[in-house]
């Protein structure tokens, strides 16, 4: 059972790690699409400005031109936010430690009297479906604390002081 239960939170981790830097990188390609449309536009104002001071107009020969401040943005966002695996095992190791005690303990608590009473009073042909029936509210349980969120120690800190704050 603690192979498997370890095995089931890394995986569940890493995909949700995975999941986490899709939507980034989601956001990232949304934030560029929008830098590039804003560029473009950047573009064509900056080229509109030139033709008109090559065209000759006797209302602007008598104006003085304003000092160019602006300039086209350099992106920040020209890079995709990486895969960090180093943080995606050290959020493996967290939830290990954080969940896997307390879930070994909770399968002894549940499946040592379940399979005691499955095994000593249900009839044979009858046991595979009793132990299915439990298995459902194992997978939906493992699946609860899977996607359960584990605080880091920072976040505890500042959730406590956001809580005294509040009184």
């Amino acid at each position: 059972s603690v192979p498997v239960n370890a095995a089931f939170f890394t995986y569940g981790t890493f995909v949700h790690h995975t999941l986490e830097w899709m939507e980034m990188r989601k956001e990232w390609k949304e934030t560029r699409k929008e830098d590039e449309e804003w560029e473009q536009h950047w573009t064509l104002y900056e080229e509109q400005q030139q033709r008109q001071k090559l065209t000759p107009n006797s209302d602007n020969n008598n104006k003085e031109e304003p000092a160019q401040t602006e300039s086209t943005p350099k992106h920040l966002s020209t890079i995709p936010p990486p895969y960090d695996i180093e943080m995606m095992i050290s959020k493996c190791k967290l939830k290990i430690q954080t969940e896997l005690l307390t879930t070994v303990q909770n399968s002894a608590k549940m499946w040592i009297p379940i399979n005691y009473i499955n095994f000593s009073l249900v009839p044979p042909h009858l046991r595979p479906l009793g132990l299915t029936f439990f298995s459902v509210f194992w997978n939906c349980y493992l699946s609860l604390v899977q996607h359960r969120d584990v605080m880091l120690p920072e976040e505890m800190l500042e959730d406590c002081d956001v809580k005294e704050e509040e009184k």
